[in-house]
């Protein structure tokens, strides 16, 4: 049964879960989580469908799994190398001309001194990360994996000082 669901037995219990479900409140959706709490906490029957997402939730928790937005390219890589040293599957949802790549990742190289880095595909393609945009790594709790896409374009503002011809 879910942690959440088995921990409301006590205010004290109640109140780790609601910590916990605070920690991952970013990651999951918070409407969703919000209801189910709702009715536990007024003692409600939660259907098989709540009971199945609580359980999912609790498997984010115990494998530390968590979303990662507005990332740049270097924390992309640094976090997509962690996931793939521990065997999590991750989708390239980035596109190109051609559409989306739809394709999981089984390798990634990169030169954090320039400007973009390449990923390796497991039908062969060949894709990239590139400085000038911010990334996204969002977990899927149905599919057990990572989608990596690109959140927006990054511009750095620089300041022109008036005085200089």
């Amino acid at each position: 049964m879910s942690l959440i669901y088995t921990d409301m037995t006590s205010d004290k219990k109640k109140t780790n879960s609601l910590k916990k479900y605070l920690v991952l409140k970013n990651s999951i959706s918070d409407s969703r989580v919000n209801s189910i709490l709702d009715k536990i906490l007024v003692g409600g029957k939660l259907t098989k469908e709540e009971n199945n997402f609580l359980d999912k939730f609790d498997f984010m928790i115990n494998f530390d799994l968590k979303d990662y937005s507005y990332i740049s390219k270097n924390i992309a890589v640094e976090i997509i190398e962690s996931l793939l040293k521990k065997n999590i599957e991750i989708i390239c949802d980035l596109e190109d001309r051609d559409g989306k790549f739809g394709d999981g990742i089984v390798k990634i190289k990169n030169n954090f001194e320039g400007n973009r880095c390449e990923i390796y595909l497991k039908k062969g393609e060949k894709c990239y990360l590139e400085d000038k945009f911010l990334y996204n790594l969002f977990y899927n709790i149905n599919k057990n994996n990572y989608s990596l896409t690109i959140q927006d374009e990054y511009f750095e503002k620089i300041t022109i000082d008036k005085n200089e011809d």
